[in-house]
């Protein structure tokens, strides 16, 4: 017999909604500029930002999660842009 997934919660669509909205505000906040993608640390020749950053984050990495429901709760969400500025 082969197990049954559990099926994954998805986030309610009216508060995706209100998540984006809120990114969209972080998104355009002229100081998170240098947080809106993944930290290039290869060109930009940080070659220990893995050893010292171990779970980067940016926003545009939560904005793709939220928007192809890769999260499961709104505190997922919360903790990881918190990680955006840890």
């Amino acid at each position: 017999m082969i197990p049954k997934e559990t099926p994954k919660t998805q986030i309610p669509p009216e508060d995706k909604e209100k998540l984006l909205k809120i990114l969209e505000i972080l998104y355009n906040d002229p100081q998170a500029y240098e947080f809106l993608r993944p930290v290039d640390y290869i060109t930009l020749r940080i070659l220990d930002y893995p050893s010292i950053v171990t779970h980067p984050m940016d926003l545009g990495t939560i904005k793709d999660k939220l928007i192809s429901d890769k999260y499961t709760t709104i505190h997922e969400v919360i903790s990881d842009v918190e990680l955006v500025w840890d």
